[in-house]
């Protein structure tokens, strides 16, 4: 249970108030703290599917809270850690989060959509998206641009924590639907992604689960 002033509310309030798809308010902060938590499960999974250089200069996209640009960051020890997210609270909560590391300039996290990155083109040795595809505006679209940013023989590597496997229980497609989400069938994100331009697309299913992680590659 969370105490928000002199209210208990359970995870379920918390989630619909805080809007999951543009975290927002005290209710969006107290959300991406629970969700700094319960993604690390998925996200250890996922990156642990993809080799980081040490030096590799990072971009996670929907950065939430900022416990996965710690988690990158362990990981490229020498290099930069990027996170863009199009929530203020969601920027706030992750400067906060990775405050020494920012400090160090290690990390650096930006206000933005993914419908148009702030960066250069082939900017980033890896892109990483971790529960937020679901919420893209026009998800063909805005992979194109995830593409520009990524480097030639740069990775991109998105995680999900459920995919469309024909059989998601009536609940679980009334919640999907309730937050407006977008879920995909394994056929229509390779498309997606081979559409983008990325090749040597893989689509690994954590087994006994609906979680789904992609990895491919930027010729």
């Amino acid at each position: 249970m969370w105490h928000w002033g002199e209210r208990i509310m359970n995870e379920m309030d918390i989630t619909r108030l805080g809007n999951p798809a543009r975290p927002s308010g005290e209710a969006g902060r107290l959300m991406l703290e629970r969700m700094n938590r319960s993604h690390e499960e998925l996200t250890n999974w996922a990156l642990g599917l993809v080799d980081i250089a040490r030096d590799a200069e990072v971009l996670d996209i929907g950065c939430g809270g900022g416990a996965t640009l710690l988690r990158l960051l362990a990981r490229a020890a020498e290099g930069h850690i990027t996170g863009v997210d199009y929530s203020e609270v969601a920027v706030k909560a992750s400067l906060e989060n990775a405050a020494e590391a920012v400090r160090n300039g290690r990390i650096s996290v930006v206000e933005g959509s993914v419908e148009k990155l702030c960066f250069d083109s082939e900017s980033f040795d890896l892109v990483t998206t971790f529960e937020s595809l679901y919420f893209w505006p026009d998800p063909e679209s805005n992979l194109k641009e995830v593409f520009r940013v990524t480097k030639r023989r740069g990775k991109l590597l998105i995680a999900l924590n459920v995919h469309d496997t024909g059989a998601l229980s009536p609940e679980r497609l009334e919640s999907i639907e309730s937050y407006r989400m977008k879920v995909f069938t394994r056929s229509r994100l390779s498309s997606m992604l081979l559409a983008a331009g990325f090749r040597d697309i893989e689509l690994h299913v954590m087994e006994d689960s609906t979680r789904i992680a992609a990895r491919c590659t930027r010729p």
